[in-house]
């Protein structure tokens, strides 16, 4: 998955239109959000930006995959929560901030586009 549809998956999960993430991001049209969000690479000024109005570390936005994520759910509940509260482990944000999202998406049975 390109880096600009991570972005556009998680901007609905968050619940936000192109026009609102347009304005957060300096006032930028809804037209150049959609640019963004099809881009295979994004500077990293832009993604610290866009990352930090999604609440997400700019890690977690770059290392967000859907696949990982249903696998991870698949595993017993007690394995993913190893992984989850182990506080030396670099990734338990990352995994936490996917396993929000994808539980979301779960909830509200919306289906996104890979």
């Amino acid at each position: 998955m390109i880096i600009g549809h991570k972005i556009e998956t998680i901007r609905k999960l968050r619940g936000l239109s192109q026009a609102e993430l347009g304005k957060s991001l300096g006032g930028i049209s809804k037209q150049a959000v959609s640019k963004i969000e099809q881009r295979s690479s994004i500077n990293e000024i832009t993604l610290k930006n866009i990352a930090k109005i999604l609440d997400i570390t700019p890690e977690g936005l770059k290392r967000f995959d859907p696949e990982t994520v249903i696998l991870n759910m698949i595993e017993p509940v007690s394995k993913i929560e190893v992984i989850i509260d182990n506080s030396d482990n670099p990734m338990s944000n990352t995994m936490k901030d996917i396993c929000f999202f994808y539980e979301k998406l779960l909830r509200s049975g919306k289906k996104i586009k890979p």
